[in-house]
């Protein structure tokens, strides 16, 4: 499985879910981030999430924090694109 770009995650991500405003420009600009402070881990994860479903994703995180703060890391499923939520250790 090769690494995506922080690119392709969004331009997967947008295909196989075109209603999605995760990365909108408003949801962007609202977060005070660009594409250029994404990247993606050297190797996708593994984790349950909270419904029990075991799913391999990528992490797409921020190189920086942002200047509002943010700083977490973002989970896209390998094989359908769809934006998992991995719960908290």
């Amino acid at each position: 499985m090769n690494k995506p770009t922080p690119a392709q995650v969004r331009d997967n991500h947008e295909s196989a879910f075109p209603d999605s405003l995760f990365f909108s420009r408003d949801s962007m600009r609202f977060a005070g981030d660009t594409m250029a402070n994404f990247a993606v881990a050297a190797d996708p994860v593994e984790f349950v999430t909270h419904s029990g479903d075991a799913v391999t994703c990528w992490q797409l995180y921020r190189k920086r924090t942002t200047a509002k703060g943010f700083s977490g890391a973002f989970y896209f499923n390998c094989e359908t694109w769809k934006r998992e939520h991995r719960p908290a250790s």
